[in-house]
């Protein structure tokens, strides 16, 4: 008896390190396959075992991938499998990661189950900047849904409009506007949205903010408005816009 039993146990323990490679290679081929946008296969690798929450050697997980793909299907299938996003590092954050790809669908999903939409980077930015800078109004209208802080400000007191507006993205610019940004918040150089658009030349998003009613009278800590920094740039067709 004491034989068999000696025996069982080196079986047992010589399976060990081979049950352990398979789980490695079975994780390692789950992050391939959704790092490849591979949905069957990666659901038939979860199901023989795959775990969504295995880290790779950059550190992330099957899960996060996804995130970073703005693959909404197997986001989706890979947390009604299991996947966390709770136990992640704290430099990433799900929200920010599905809005730096412009998916409106995952950020919908991510906000449904609870996370954080008012998170920002070692920057101070948020889901929001990254999507008006993105240029993806479908993606802000998600975040707003969720309650971001439209008027949330980076390290350098820059908004989701100062940075749309130093983008020359009129659009956007339009539809931060009209969901209620602050069109005179002022960073901490003192520019406002209407000032960084006269700074980069950006006459369209100049004629967006006037008509918005944003003030042409603020000052800039250099004591300039948006009229002299056009004139000190030799913008003049956005100095006569804001002449009048």
């Amino acid at each position: 008896m004491r034989k068999i039993a000696g025996h069982l146990f080196w079986a047992l323990a010589l399976a060990l390190p081979s049950s352990r490679a398979f789980a490695l290679n079975l994780n390692s081929s789950l992050i391939s396959a959704v790092k490849q946008g591979q949905e069957s296969a990666a659901l038939s690798l979860v199901s023989q075992g795959a775990n969504p929450n295995a880290f790779d050697q950059y550190g992330y997980t099957a899960t996060m991938w996804a995130v970073s793909r703005g693959d909404f299907s197997l986001l989706s299938a890979l947390i009604k499998a299991g996947g966390d996003l709770k136990h992640v590092p704290s430099s990433f954050n799900p929200v920010i990661e599905a809005a730096k790809v412009g998916n409106a669908g995952n950020i919908s999903l991510l906000t449904s189950l609870g996370y954080n939409v008012n998170g920002i980077d070692a920057l101070g930015n948020s889901a929001l900047m990254y999507a008006a800078v993105d240029g993806s109004t479908v993606s802000v209208q998600a975040l707003l849904t969720a309650k971001a802080n439209i008027n949330a400000a980076d390290t350098h007191g820059q908004t989701a409009l100062i940075k749309a507006a130093q983008n020359g993205n009129a659009a956007m610019v339009l539809f931060l506007a009209s969901s209620g940004a602050n069109l005179n918040a002022q960073d901490h150089f003192g520019y406002s949205a209407l000032m960084w658009a006269a700074h980069n030349g950006q006459t369209t998003v100049v004629q967006t903010l006037l008509s918005k009613n944003a003030s042409a009278s603020l000052e800039g800590l250099d004591g300039m408005t948006a009229l002299t920094i056009a004139q000190k740039r030799g913008y003049a067709q956005i100095a006569g816009i804001l002449k009048g």
